[in-house]
């Protein structure tokens, strides 16, 4: 009798430890996911609008709202065929929009996520324009709190 309760309480404490061991890399992937997904909407996001950026002519400042958490980006540029077409981000129910030439054409961040803060700043100099960006971004599942802020700037081609 005393043989089965020393037995029942092995396995009973291996049991509590393969649970606890479970339920400790449960939280570790949710966080490691949670992780990726800021990363990877957060880079793809600033990739497109740097990229937007640099290919740029001008400003459309009548459309554009900067040093805002809120912030608007319109942008005067040409498609590869040398037409003028506009190319806009905004921020619009936390999330990042990307409109051409008056077309929503979806948001750039999404999947889990939601933009906090889209703020643009320019900086102007006599031979050319920078604008710099900041992009807020956190994890929209109620189990984790993780958070990332990425920073861009780019020079718009039309400025130099």
């Amino acid at each position: 009798m005393l043989e089965l309760v020393i037995y029942g309480a092995i396995v009973g404490a291996m049991t509590v430890f393969t649970v606890g061991g479970v339920l400790s890399m449960t939280r570790v992937f949710a966080e490691v996911r949670a992780y990726n997904a800021l990363r990877e909407n957060g880079l793809i996001a600033m990739e497109r609008m740097t990229k937007e950026i640099r290919f740029s002519s001008s400003v459309n400042y009548a459309a554009s709202a900067f040093n805002t958490s809120t912030g608007r980006l319109s942008l005067n540029a040409s498609d590869e065929a040398g037409n003028p077409k506009t190319v806009e981000f905004s921020l619009a129910s936390s999330t990042l929009r990307l409109i051409e030439d008056s077309v929503n054409k979806g948001t750039l961040a999404g999947g889990g996520v939601v933009v906090t803060t889209l703020r643009f700043t320019q900086s102007t100099t006599s031979k050319s324009s920078l604008i710099k960006i900041e992009l807020s971004l956190k994890d929209a599942r109620a189990t984790s709190t993780r958070a990332a802020t990425f920073y861009g700037s780019a020079v718009l081609r039309g400025a130099y």
